[in-house]
């Protein structure tokens, strides 16, 4: 309270100084101080997209059905057995007065935050069990909202929607809350006395505000308040984020975004499921397997001395020997069809920088292990040059590795639950694995295998994104009983990377 009383009082003085001889109280005028200091209605900006799954990129999986073929909740949300499930969704207009996100570009989820973030979040769940009402009419109220607009001077039939998508509570609370149209003389005085961004959004806001007390708008006349025309500049705090980017949602899946403009996008959601990682005497991952009798088991060449990383010893190279990969076929004697194939390639294992007691005790076990039967012609220490010659790019693989341990710290402080040191090993090992795939040649001799040969590599990305989810509380973790979890698209915003474009709502209903 008394932080409130303080930035009115500040932003008072401020306008005072700038507009000398204003008497706003008698001109009441405080609503400009409020929306000066008060919170807005929506907040949620790309700060607030720290959830976005790098490691994911390219993880392309074909869906296993249409999101409207599953069970529905009484709030519109769709409840996710394991598995992929994609569908078109009715989406709007967050940020009003910016650019409208571009088809393929990359988007993000972020949380709602902001003083009315409930009120639109409400319009858009509620939408789904009012179908008659039009998405056109939907979107102008939470233009309503954004703009700080009063509810009680809005059309009738745009009162009449928000009595059927809001609480009267909400409504009242909304109301309060509201600003009045800015007189032009307040106008003209703002202009170049506050910073320019600042004016911008108070001038679309308050043309918004205008418009919608009018009864003959029309929503053509919203949309040209709303979207900018032009070129897309790049916007300040932006980031590079490619189409398609995975984000992990707190409620145990990972979803992504791809708008078709502002009112429609397409939403692919990955409930994972549990998947089993074995590890060999030597603590490597040996085997990688799912609840349908799908298994990749992964093989050593022994043969080539392993490199240990200098000065972490948390990390030691490995050098692949074969694959084989296994899936349950009727067709073949016992039921199952295996296929054996080969990657050059290596892998790393163990957590970069851990220097822990475990950690050191599984090094030394595996140094020794794994050197017993061999001639150390390399020592127990070796450059970077000598170990790149025997495990090509190992440097390069080792910097990629920090980034990404850092990422993983700090995604890691919104995990609910503290991890467990096996599925720390799991994820990163996990990574190590599926970053040797990647890189090494084609598996060759596989004929029309190819394609279940690619799934079956492409269960390393789903063992780690399956481990990442138990890590961060969900799957099996925080699920359901039934091992479902529950998608409210009304709890996902999809923010870009540029900040000149517009944040997007995604609703329950179908486009």
């Amino acid at each position: 309270m008394r932080k409130a009383i303080f930035f009115t009082l500040f932003f008072s003085l401020i306008l005072f100084w700038l507009f000398p001889g204003c008497d706003f109280v008698g001109e009441q005028f405080p609503d400009l101080t409020r929306i000066l200091s008060d919170e807005p209605p929506l907040t949620t900006s790309l700060k607030n997209a720290n959830r976005d799954i790098p490691f994911l990129d390219g993880f392309n999986p074909e869906n296993d059905g249409s999101l409207f073929e599953l069970e529905r909740s009484s709030a519109g949300g769709f409840f996710l057995p394991n598995g992929v499930y994609g569908g078109a969704l009715q989406s709007y207009c967050l940020k009003a007065g910016t650019h409208e996100p571009g088809v393929g570009r990359g988007m993000v989820y972020a949380p709602y935050i902001g003083s009315q973030a409930s009120a639109i979040q409400s319009i858009l769940r509620n939408s789904v069990s009012h179908p008659n009402i039009p998405q056109r009419q939907v979107q102008t109220l939470i233009w309503a909202v954004l703009s700080r607009a009063r509810f009680e001077n809005l059309s009738r039939d745009n009162q009449a929607a928000a009595a059927r998508l809001l609480s009267p509570q909400e409504i009242v609370r909304l109301n309060r809350n509201a600003v009045d149209v800015f007189p032009e003389r307040i106008r003209q005085q703002a202009i170049g006395q506050v910073p320019a961004s600042v004016f911008q959004v108070l001038e679309v806001e308050n043309n918004m505000r205008e418009l919608l007390t009018r009864a003959e708008t029309t929503y053509e006349e919203l949309e040209r308040i709303a979207f900018l025309t032009g070129e897309v500049p790049w916007g300040e705090g932006s980031r590079e984020v490619p189409g398609g980017r995975w984000s992990y949602h707190p409620g145990g899946y990972y979803v992504r975004y791809n708008t078709r403009g502002y009112s429609r996008t397409e939403v692919q959601v990955f409930h994972p499921e549990p998947m089993f990682i074995e590890r060999d005497q030597l603590g490597r991952i040996g085997a990688i397997s799912d609840t349908r009798g799908n298994r990749l088991e992964i093989f050593y060449d022994d043969t080539v001395v392993p490199a240990q990383v200098p000065d972490d010893p948390g990390l030691t190279a490995y050098a692949f020997d074969y694959f084989v990969a296994i899936r349950p076929n009727d067709q073949f004697p016992g039921g199952i069809e295996r296929v054996e194939f080969v990657l050059e390639g290596w892998t790393y294992v163990g957590v970069p920088g851990a220097l822990n007691q475990q950690a050191q005790k599984s090094l030394f076990f595996q140094l020794v292990s794994s050197l017993s039967n061999r001639v150390l012609a390399q020592g127990w220490r070796e450059t970077w040059e000598q170990i790149q010659s025997r495990f090509p790019g190992a440097k390069d693989r080792y910097d990629q590795i920090k980034g990404s341990k850092e990422w993983y710290d700090d995604f890691r402080e919104n995990y609910e639950t503290p991890p467990s040191w096996q599925d720390v090993e799991n994820l990163y090992d996990s990574e190590h694995l599926d970053k040797g795939i990647e890189a090494a040649t084609d598996p060759t001799a596989i004929k029309q295998r190819t394609r279940w040969i690619e799934e079956h590599l492409g269960r390393v990305k789903r063992a780690w994104a399956y481990v990442n989810c138990r890590l961060a509380g969900g799957c099996n973790n925080g699920d359901t009983g039934n091992g479902e979890t529950e998608f409210d698209p009304a709890d996902n915003i999809a923010v870009p990377g540029n900040t000149a474009s517009q944040r997007i709502g995604v609703s329950g209903r179908g486009s």
